[in-house]
């Protein structure tokens, strides 16, 4: 039996519909697939812009306690967290606002020490925490939270800081640091050899945009070359790198009677160093200091007796003299060589008047590279000003 033309065409025709029926459906799904996906990449869009408003804000909100601190807004005491934005702790502060900025949202900033605040605070660091929190395109809100330490610049890291400059003294070039040197005011170098060299610095920076070269009056210079003049400040080749060998121009860094808790220093010669003080011990103006080995020397200028100390009979390696402040101490190393005479403990001579270095003044291992050698000369002066000549090469 065969099949009339009129029913072959009925078969084509539900044939091209069902086909199309398929291919609708097909279609169907494939947009809804498409528009699934779509929505869940908007949707992971949004959380991940939303993430990133709130990291965001938690580093603003760093950031401003950050400022405040740096700024002179006081840091609590105590050993418990403390809120430091709001200062209640209650409720958040909306940065959004506070900033005009609509895209940051709210936070929350703890000054959290590791340890007891007042520790903390004599290392000059803190650790600050902050939580934000931002309103989102999502149901739920986006937080993110995070922690930065604070360490602002301390003149301990260096080997020899400076707050008023050198005044009419000079770094020549028998001048020698194996450590970081700062100055916030401004500092003067002279070669008086015929050779092209001048001071050596491990790291040179000064708050000042410039430095002098030579005595009297001087133009100010900005390389460690400069040009027409036999000044080289040493090692050269380091230097002409510029940062974080040769600064200018860097932060001035606070340093007084009323900032610096040098208090710290007396003490520790009270309980248990060598105080020498004015009423008992006679150290007249201009006195000299020698440091030999583990003993320091004190010459009086008027012919008095030699005082001999030695720093190893004390507990703690810390020296206090109770001078004026318009009183000045000569300190130099002993004559002879320094393999034999040179200094071979730590310690820390402080006073209220000017310290002028006017000889060698070197330990007896100036081996930086041997990792046994950890011992420090510290000399603090809280009232001094500066020498009239500077010609020592310290190690």
């Amino acid at each position: 039996m065969t099949m009339t033309t009129s029913a072959a065409r009925k078969g084509h025709r539900g044939s091209a519909l069902a086909l199309v029926v398929l291919f609708t459906f097909a279609m169907a799904i494939i947009a809804a697939a498409i528009y699934a996906l779509f929505r869940m990449n908007m949707t992971s869009y949004v959380l991940v812009a939303d993430k990133m408003r709130a990291q965001y804000t938690a580093e603003a909100g760093t950031s401003l306690a950050i400022h405040m601190i740096m700024g002179g807004s006081g840091v609590p005491e105590g050993t418990d967290p403390i809120y430091f934005l709001p200062a209640s702790g209650a409720g958040w502060v909306d940065l959004g606002a506070l900033c005009s900025d609509p895209t940051l949202g709210e936070v929350k900033v703890v000054v959290d020490p590791s340890d007891q605040n007042p520790e903390i605070l004599q290392a000059n660091s803190y650790a600050v925490r902050c939580l934000a929190q931002v309103k989102g395109g999502t149901e739920e809100q986006a937080t993110f939270g995070m922690q930065a330490i604070v360490i602002p610049e301390n003149f301990a890291r260096f080997c020899e800081f400076i707050d008023v400059g050198t005044g009419p003294g000079a770094y020549p070039e028998t001048y020698q640091f194996d450590g970081p040197f700062h100055c916030n005011g401004v500092v003067r170098m002279v070669n008086t050899s015929a050779e092209m060299t001048g001071p050596f610095f491990y790291t040179f920076s000064t708050a000042q945009d410039h430095y002098l070269v030579g005595w009297g009056s001087s133009v100010p210079r900005y390389q460690p070359h400069p040009p027409g003049t036999n000044m080289w400040v040493q090692p050269y080749n380091r230097m002409i790198e510029g940062e974080p060998y040769w600064n200018l121009s860097v932060d001035s860094i606070p340093y007084g009677p009323d900032v610096v808790n040098w208090e710290t220093t007396r003490n520790a010669a009270l309980g248990g160093g060598l105080y020498l003080d004015a009423a008992a011990v006679p150290i007249p103006n201009m006195a000299r200091m020698i440091l030999a080995q583990d003993s320091i020397w004190i010459m009086p200028t008027d012919g008095g007796t030699m005082l001999k100390y030695c720093i190893s009979d004390y507990d703690k390696p810390v020296v206090w003299i109770e001078n004026q402040p318009t009183d000045t101490l000569c300190v130099k190393g002993h004559p002879s060589d320094h393999e034999t005479w040179g200094l071979n403990v730590p310690v820390t001579i402080g006073m209220h008047g000017t310290i002028m270095v006017i000889g060698p003044l070197s330990y007896m291992n100036q081996d930086v590279l041997d990792p046994d050698n950890d011992h420090m000369l510290g000399l603090l002066s809280i009232y001094g000003e500066p020498a009239t000549a500077l010609t020592n090469r310290p190690r």
